[in-house]
């Protein structure tokens, strides 16, 4: 009987270990910098979408993308009117869809978006539920690089505030 309590023990013991040890993936927003000012633990399919006025032709665009392990993988471009769709979409190919036109191309998978925030784009960042106003956070022009990153689950607070997450932007999300 003791013995079938150890090994239930370890057994439990292991598979803590185990599940701490497990991968996450987290979305990270520095300033040009290198200060940490969002870092959210994301799943596979949680959409992160990078909202803002296109500088030339007005109107939102709104890009999707999933994290993938420590890459950005684009899904999807959304804009306002026909003209910054046909900017983006390198072969014409538009489509209209009920809140604007779609880009139809093909998944594309980078390691970082570099970004220039100021109130003439007005960026917002979401993933999932929540929502950052990147101009609000920053409240002057700024560049930041928007990447993915992949954590053992022990150590996402260890990555969210170890290159000095600012509370104030409420940019820690575990």
């Amino acid at each position: 009987m003791l013995m079938r309590a150890v090994l239930g023990a370890i057994l439990a013991s292991l598979m803590l270990v185990m599940a701490l040890l497990q991968p996450v993936s987290l979305l990270r927003v520095e300033t040009g910098d290198g200060e940490l000012v969002i870092c959210a633990r994301v799943d596979a399919d949680t959409p992160v979408t990078l909202t803002f006025t296109h500088s030339m032709f007005g109107g939102f665009v709104r890009e999707t993308y999933t994290v993938d392990d420590e890459r950005l993988v684009r899904q999807q471009i959304v804009t306002e009117n026909a003209a910054a769709a046909e900017y983006y979409a390198t072969d014409g190919r538009v489509a209209s869809v009920p809140d604007g036109y779609e880009v139809l191309a093909g998944p594309f998978s980078t390691d970082e978006l570099v970004v220039r925030v100021d109130g003439i784009g007005n960026h917002q960042l979401t993933a999932g539920e929540t929502n950052w106003r990147m101009y609000e956070i920053f409240r002057e022009p700024a560049q930041v690089r928007i990447s993915g990153d992949s954590t053992p689950r022990i150590r996402v607070p260890d990555a969210c505030l170890s290159r000095g997450a600012n509370p104030a932007t409420k940019g820690l999300i575990v």
